[in-house]
């Protein structure tokens, strides 16, 4: 827990809060809300194993991601869309548990930010020997454009890294595709968690307790990481 509390701290030292949260909050009654959709795999719905179990832990990073920018003032309304085991061609298409099509779900989507997050699934399969990373970037490039052509603001997010070598190395290619499709599709914003918790956090590995999911430590962490990737977008203070 004490490693949990200094990162959260953190977060508010990182992402230029305010000192004085309340008085943020008193003077944001006259700013919209801005509603942040949140999509992706189980590392985004907040898939985590306690006790040799697979549950769903409430201090996900995008309940967290919630209460950080709340508590700054922030006038958010955050959903979280995450569904386990999706890959990249599951939330385009509509299957594997994704409830409709990407194109239907931006039409209907109200959210002023999406927020995309796949990666960890493709690069499980490219373990078992599938790898078209030009395919994957093919996918991801038409999920950015497609929520681009209805109004929202892209935020391409990059998955955790995960302990089993080989794994995490696909998972590094698949990051830096996704790195060069924001750069080939200005407007679009990167939360590059990759790499930052390979930097920031150097006991990254001991928070993922089946060597992919992260404990509520290193979900922690990744709201903090996408708070600072979020706040320059959002209405100023």
């Amino acid at each position: 827990m004490r490693i949990a509390f200094i990162v959260w701290l953190g977060a508010f030292a990182w992402c230029g809060f305010p000192a004085d949260a309340s008085a943020a909050t008193a003077g944001s009654a006259a700013r919209q809300t801005v509603r942040i959709a949140m999509y992706g795999d189980s590392t985004m719905l907040g898939t985590t194993r306690k006790n040799g179990t697979y549950t769903v832990t409430p201090r996900n990073a995008v309940s967290q991601l919630d209460a950080m920018l709340t508590a700054a003032g922030y006038k958010v309304e955050l959903s979280n869309h995450g569904v386990n085991m999706i890959i990249t061609d599951d939330l385009l298409d509509g299957t594997h548990g994704v409830p409709r099509s990407w194109i239907a779900e931006m039409k209907s989507s109200k959210a002023d930010i999406v927020v995309i997050n796949t990666g960890l699934n493709d690069a499980a399969l490219a373990r078992t020997g599938w790898d078209d990373m030009a395919h994957v970037k093919t996918r991801w490039t038409q999920l950015v454009k497609i929520a681009i052509a209805h109004g929202k603001t892209v935020f391409v997010e990059t998955p955790n890294p995960c302990t089993d070598s080989t794994t995490d190395a696909i998972v590094a290619r698949i990051a830096d595709a996704q790195a060069a499709i924001v750069k080939e599709n200005p407007g679009t914003h990167l939360i590059d968690q990759y790499h930052e918790i390979r930097r920031g956090m150097p006991t990254w590995a001991a928070h993922l307790p089946d060597g992919i999911h992260p404990d509520d430590t290193l979900y922690t962490f990744k709201a903090a990481v996408e708070a600072r990737a979020l706040i320059p977008v959002l209405p100023p203070l």
